[in-house]
Formats: structure tokens, sequence, C-alpha cells
């Protein structure tokens, strides 16, 4: 990312996308006040500073209970977009967040189970560009 501050605007487009990333940009543009043209143009440079990663289906369950879990991931070089890139295409990944301390990304992930969890984990852990690791399966969000 470049550095990009986000205004009250950038802000409500995200949040928006983030509930309905199918809404049109005249949609948007109606919800918080700006035209589809200037919606287009915030999403575009959202995108180029890499604030927006891509959009994406996010297939249903096909009637297999779903989980949440947080995957903790320390890289092995927090510089190199690549394992950022990786992680976020995985079919699994929710959310992602990179952070700064013991742990440089948290994603937020979609498992079976328990079982589901550490076989993604394992996965992710067998990576190069991966230092180490640690899942944990969610037990209540409020």
């Amino acid at each position: 990312m470049d550095g990009m501050d986000l205004d009250h605007h950038d802000r409500h487009i995200l949040s928006q996308l983030d509930k309905n990333g199918r809404m049109s940009l005249a949609g948007l543009g109606r919800e918080i006040g700006l035209s589809r043209h200037a919606v287009r143009d915030r999403i575009t440079r959202m995108e180029k500073a890499g604030i927006i990663l891509g959009f994406r289906v996010v297939q249903g369950d096909g009637g297999v209970a779903q989980e949440r879990a947080l995957i903790f991931v320390a890289l092995n070089d927090p510089s190199d977009d690549t394992a950022i890139q990786w992680l976020a295409a995985l079919p699994s990944t929710r959310r992602l967040w990179q952070i700064a301390g013991e742990w440089d990304v948290v994603l937020a992930v979609t498992v079976a189970g328990p079982a589901d969890l550490a076989r993604l984990n394992a996965k992710i852990e067998g990576r190069a560009l991966i230092a180490r690791s640690v899942g944990h399966m969610v037990d209540r969000a409020m």
C-alpha cells in the first residue's frame, strides 16, 4: 500500500462492499451521496493503492456446516507481497489483516471444523514464504 489516507466516503464504500460486493456503482453512490463516477474513481484508487485486493465469489456451504476460525501468520519476509496475495486468494479466506507485532497477518477463515482448520494451517505452514502459523476456532463473536 502507498499509505493512502481514507476519508469517510472511502470507509463507507469499503463497508458497503464488504456487506454486498455486488452493489452497483449507482447504488453505492446513492447510499453515500456521491455520483457513480466518483464512486468508481475512489474504488479504482483504492485498488491501485492495494486497499482493495479484488472481488470474488464466496460460495455457500452446500449443506456443510461452516465455522469461523482465525489464523495468525508470521512471514519470512513481511515486505514481500507475494505471501499476502497468496493468503488472500485462499478459498477459505474471508478477511485478511496485516498487523504489527509477533504476527504479520491475521486471516479470518471459514472451515468445516477443527480438522479442516488443521489441514488449512498445515497447507499455509508448508509454503516457503511462511515462517509459522497457528489457527484457532472462534467460539463466539460479539
